[in-house]
């Protein structure tokens, strides 16, 4: 007879295991008990879950294995299924099954660390809002808070990825006539906006402000956020760095926007991260970048005009297209010349803006501010954060007079 507590040496085991298999090995031992747990505490249904064996899923199901079984950490199917990387609309194939058995799935379990289904659908880097759809409708609690104080929009907001998830989860909550609490602080006493501005998500932070975030209370991320959300290795290609860079500026813009005044400790955060995760070109790179200027007039904006007239006239508006994927035009030249030119060139009038009265301080005004503009124009974004950051050292940095 089988031992209830191992599935060693039954024949479920090799089955699933196999890539290849037929769920109809069941019927021929309909006493199997089909709720054992392996040596690492998984039963035969978890397993078939994460591999994505569907049939073979349904057939444990069907033949009696508890949908809201809880393994050593506490996770159920559901939290099983939501945590899967994989985009196979497994969630809404699991819940026609339990629906057809009149199966109750507990669609608020929480798992040993707080988290319920619906937090590890929301953390998914890839945007699966049908997950997210099914499970508010199956009446899953946005408001819900894990061991850290997370409700489900922190977890959106500390998320890596700059898409639509934010509003998908917003008009999803609306279509159900739900509301959620935009200025909930976790146990880190941080609320989802500051979350979203530490990892630059900006349509995240769009969206929040559009909603109606208070900034009353709002604290901009210091230095220590964008060490964690940020760390060295993250950004390692130009893409990447572009793409950083304008959702840096774009952040910003959405806040001062709202009535938010960035403070000399906010500027001093951007500009050190700026250094730290060199979002700019090299002296070395001059040559390139005049002969960027001039490719520049050849990228055209699918909205109308060329990369280089945008800029010259609103570089904040070749930000904004830049996180929205494809919406440039670029020409037959290397890639990696358009992202790093683009970089230097859209946060060139930040940069400018923050170094001008730096820059006069340090020379001790012996020349008038005008002067000191048209040398600060000579140089390039690197040269530019490294008078700031003298300035910094000095002790008299301030962006105003």
């Amino acid at each position: 007879m089988m031992k209830a507590s191992r599935w060693r040496g039954t024949k479920l085991k090799p089955k699933l295991k196999n890539a290849k298999f037929d769920s109809a090995f069941i019927k021929f031992d309909m006493a199997m008990q089909l709720d054992v747990r392996d040596k690492k505490d998984r039963t035969p249904l978890e397993m078939a879950l994460l591999r994505g064996h569907t049939n073979l899923a349904e057939s444990i199901l069907r033949h009696g294995s508890d949908p809201n079984f809880v393994n050593s950490q506490g996770m159920t199917p559901l939290h099983v299924i939501c945590k899967r990387k994989e985009d196979d609309y497994l969630l809404e194939k699991f819940y026609r099954i339990c629906d057809e058995l009149n199966l109750e799935v507990q669609v608020g379990a929480r798992d040993k660390s707080g988290k319920t289904p619906l937090h590890y659908a929301l953390a998914d880097d890839v945007c699966k809002d049908h997950i997210v759809r099914q499970l508010l409708l199956r009446r899953a609690d946005p408001h819900a808070v894990d061991a850290e104080g997370s409700t489900g929009l922190h977890v959106i907001c500390r998320r890596k990825h700059d898409d639509d998830m934010t509003e998908i989860f917003f008009e999803i909550l609306d279509d159900l006539q739900q509301t959620v609490q935009l200025i909930a602080r976790d146990k880190l006493g941080r609320s989802p906006l500051e979350w979203a501005v530490a990892n630059f998500q900006s349509k995240t932070v769009e969206e929040l402000l559009r909603r109606g975030d208070d900034l009353s209370d709002f604290v901009f991320p210091c230095e220590t956020y964008y060490d964690e959300t940020f760390p060295s290795q993250r950004i390692t290609d130009n893409d990447s760095k572009l793409k950083v860079a304008c959702r840096v500026l774009v952040c910003l813009n959405w806040l001062t926007r709202e009535g938010y005044e960035l403070t000399s400790s906010d500027h001093l955060t951007i500009v050190k991260f700026f250094a730290k995760h060199e979002l700019f070109l090299a002296p070395e790179d001059l040559p390139s970048l005049e002969e960027f200027a001039l490719r520049a007039k050849n990228i055209k904006v699918k909205y109308g005009g060329s990369v280089y007239d945008c800029i010259a006239t609103n570089p904040l508006r070749v930000a904004k297209l830049i996180t929205i994927q494809n919406s440039l035009d670029y020409p037959p030249i290397p890639i990696e010349m358009c992202e790093m030119q683009l970089c230097e060139m859209i946060s060139r009038r930040f940069f400018l803006n923050l170094a001008l009265y730096p820059f006069w301080k340090l020379i001790h005004y012996r020349l008038p501010v005008e002067i000191c503009e048209i040398i600060l124009n000579t140089l390039m974004n690197k040269d530019i954060l490294s008078v700031i950051l003298a300035a910094i050292n000095e002790g008299n940095y301030s962006i105003l007079y």
